[in-house]
């Protein structure tokens, strides 16, 4: 299952992790590079963007749940 998680803090992380041990494919939205280097070290595939500016927003991945 692919899954996209916007908010990646307490509650977020540990969703996200408890999806990639179970070999889903888990993006997790950030607006800071830095942080998306992390989250990609953590398993994750980063996707650079920011709610407040729908046009960053237009190159979300399709996936088949979002948190």
């Amino acid at each position: 299952m692919r899954t996209l998680i916007f908010g990646c803090g307490y509650l977020g992380q540990r969703v996200a992790a408890a999806w990639r041990d179970a070999g889903h494919s888990v993006y997790a939205v950030t607006r800071s590079t830095q942080r998306g280097e992390d989250l990609a070290q953590q398993g994750w595939n980063p996707v650079i963007a920011d709610v407040c500016d729908p046009a960053s927003l237009r190159d979300l991945p399709e996936v088949d749940l979002t948190l």
